[in-house]
């Protein structure tokens, strides 16, 4: 006989129901974690690949830029360079004419000489076989009298000094004039050796070579080493005095 106010409970429940409540919650949390993750992967997983893709291609693009930008600056260096190669070619057609010029220079002295109040007495250049040939210029000579007073001979060599073209005054002698001259009013006579410069082809050749910048890797700026066996840089000219 069943006992009075006892109830009795009849029926399965559900399967979670089978175990403590704190282990539904650990199943739980294990399904929304696995459906975080499949909504991850399938959703939000390409995105970032792409976006990864996307910053390793702006990344390279960057790089791009900055190499475009170094061959740029070495352009505007090799155009400065080109410019002040071509004023200093300029400077030196003034200063070193060309070869068929060299007679030019020669008579703009003689007028010099004049201008000083000289008696032009012996001018004598010597033949084109007897001239001097440098790696970076050519000698011309000549043989120089002058009469005059001392003070226009000094004169003379003041403007020489100045003068547009590059020459030398070697082997300086002032003697005293002969009687007959200082009856014309000379009272001394200068000796000295004029020395022109011009620039023959082969010094032209020289110079081109010299002055040619060292190859530059555009990529780094930095110069290109010479091969194995190459010819070291060529040294500087001495200049004329």
């Amino acid at each position: 006989m069943a006992a009075q106010g006892a109830t009795v409970t009849t029926g399965d429940g559900g399967f979670l129901d089978r175990f403590p409540w704190w282990a539904q919650l650990v199943v739980l949390i294990v399904l929304i974690l696995v459906i975080i993750l499949a909504v991850d992967w399938f959703l939000f997983r390409p995105k970032r690949l792409e976006a990864a893709k996307l910053d390793q291609q702006a990344q390279e693009l960057r790089r791009q830029n900055q190499e475009a930008e170094t061959i740029r600056q070495n352009i505007e260096a090799y155009q400065a360079t080109l410019d002040g190669l071509n004023a200093r070619l300029d400077q030196m057609k003034v200063k070193l004419p060309e070869q068929r010029e060299i007679s030019n220079v020669f008579e703009s002295t003689k007028q010099l000489m004049s201008a000083s109040g000289l008696k032009l007495v012996q001018f004598q250049t010597s033949a084109k076989d007897t001239e001097v040939p440098q790696k970076y210029y050519t000698e011309a000579m000549s043989t120089v009298k002058v009469a005059g007073s001392y003070r226009e001979i000094q004169t003379l060599f003041e403007k020489l000094s100045a003068f547009d073209r590059v020459v030398n005054v070697t082997d300086i002698t002032i003697t005293k004039a002969a009687a007959t001259d200082q009856v014309q009013g000379d009272t001394a006579i200068g000796a000295f050796t004029l020395t022109a410069f011009y620039i023959s082809e082969a010094n032209r050749q020289a110079l081109e070579t010299k002055d040619l910048p060292p190859p530059v890797d555009p990529k780094t700026g930095k110069p290109v080493a010479p091969p194995p066996g190459g010819a070291p840089p060529a040294a500087p000219a001495p200049a004329p005095k």
